[in-house]
């Protein structure tokens, strides 16, 4: 992998309801609590959080300052990171191991991604880019 941009084929997971696109923020419920999140992250990050939070989403980010904001409001939004979300999916589809390997350091290079050591999940991640 050369970290330049691929495109996702994302339609078997929009057609099977793992992803789902939304609407945009509209209620003034929704745009009070974005004006909120708004002061202290970026505006993608705040309208995730909006979206997790007024319509029963989970958040997945590597943001420590978005997941604090966030546990500061509430801690009933699910919330998983990078490394969490790919252990769940490696968990869910079983991929072989160099399959699983080279997924990850697609990640690493791609996204110019490392797990943070304070990860739960961490050493798991380390274990398989690591062989």
């Amino acid at each position: 992998p050369d970290g330049s941009d691929v495109p996702i084929d994302l339609s078997r997971f929009l057609s099977s309801g793992v992803v789902n696109l939304e609407e945009e923020l509209s209620s003034d419920a929704e745009l009070a609590l974005l004006m909120q999140f708004a002061q202290a992250v970026d505006q993608g990050e705040a309208e995730t959080m909006v979206a997790a939070v007024c319509r029963g989403h989970g958040f997945v980010s590597d943001d420590r300052k978005a997941l604090k904001v966030l546990l500061a409001h509430t801690s009933s939004v699910p919330i998983l990171t990078t490394v969490g979300l790919m252990r769940r999916w490696a968990s869910a589809s079983n991929p072989n191991p160099d399959e699983l390997k080279d997924t990850l350091r697609r990640i690493e290079v791609g996204g110019n991604f490392l797990p943070s050591r304070k990860d739960l999940d961490a050493a798991w991640w380390q274990s398989i880019t690591q062989v």
